[in-house]
């Protein structure tokens, strides 16, 4: 499956999801910078931590690769949700929205 490959300084991070969202941001305030590196997982109800608000400086080399990744790595910390509901795709509202029109006549 497709994932990123993150690494920074010596740590290297292979972050995939099957069914949800990866976000990798870059945060700053004032002269300070910090990354955060994860994931929400619908299928499996968690949100997985690689790096949590990390502090990045100036002339740091942040390397980023697409990859065919199997199985991602160990993170952080995973946060267990009871029961969490992927939110529909802009395709799926769009078709739903468009099975309606059609129904109503109005396509």
């Amino acid at each position: 499956m497709k994932g990123f490959q993150i690494q920074y300084k010596d740590k290297v991070s292979n972050v995939v999801v099957v069914d949800g969202i990866i976000t990798i941001n870059i945060f700053c305030k004032m002269e300070e910078a910090y990354m955060d590196v994860q994931n929400v997982d619908y299928k499996n109800s968690n949100r997985n931590i690689w790096y949590d608000s990390f502090p990045i400086e100036m002339g740091d080399l942040i390397s980023i690769k697409v990859r065919d990744i199997n199985e991602s790595s160990v993170p952080d910390t995973t946060i267990e949700y009871l029961k969490m509901k992927r939110p529909k795709t802009k395709l799926e509202i769009f078709r739903e929205m468009e099975d309606r029109l059609k129904r109503k006549g109005l396509l």
